[in-house]
């Protein structure tokens, strides 16, 4: 069977939110103040990304991240629009953090810096096996987003 090439309107993963929850540490102290910062991947309008940034103990930490809508190419051509959270928390040191969680058939990478006190930057990939409607059928492909630059501001 040939290689297969999927043209026109983009299919959509069936998966409508994949929810990583890193198995990270939680602060147990109040929250002091949360500052939520929103945007999209670089040179894709379609999307929307989300940050939330957190002080706890006077260290600043992310809580959430979230892209939204975001391309996927998969295997035999098939692209795709998918959903991702990351919820957890990573501490930021010198302005910069990392996360990198999974559940064993995905993983989503993401990296980031705060520039100044109303910016923020950085990268997601996701991959891994998705559930993909093409057509009217359900498949089961390996897909990857490739490393996508995203910004936002508050």
């Amino acid at each position: 069977m040939g290689r297969r090439r999927i043209f026109g309107a983009v299919t959509r993963a069936s998966v409508a939110s994949l929810a990583i929850a890193l198995a990270l540490r939680i602060a147990t102290s109040a929250v002091a103040s949360a500052r939520v910062y929103t945007g999209t991947i670089v040179d894709d309008g379609a999307t929307t990304v989300s940050l939330t940034v957190e002080k706890r103990d006077g260290q600043r930490t992310v809580t959430e991240f979230s892209a939204r809508n975001f391309m996927i190419g998969c295997d035999g051509g098939v692209q795709a629009r998918l959903d991702a959270e990351i919820t957890g928390s990573t501490n930021i040191r010198d302005g910069r953090f990392a996360v990198k969680a999974g559940n064993g058939a995905q993983v989503v990478a993401l990296t980031g810096s705060l520039v100044g006190s109303t910016q923020a930057t950085g990268t997601v990939r996701y991959s891994g096996l998705t559930k993909v409607i093409v057509g009217e059928t359900s498949e089961r492909l390996d897909c990857d987003s490739g490393r996508l630059q995203w910004k936002a501001s508050r």
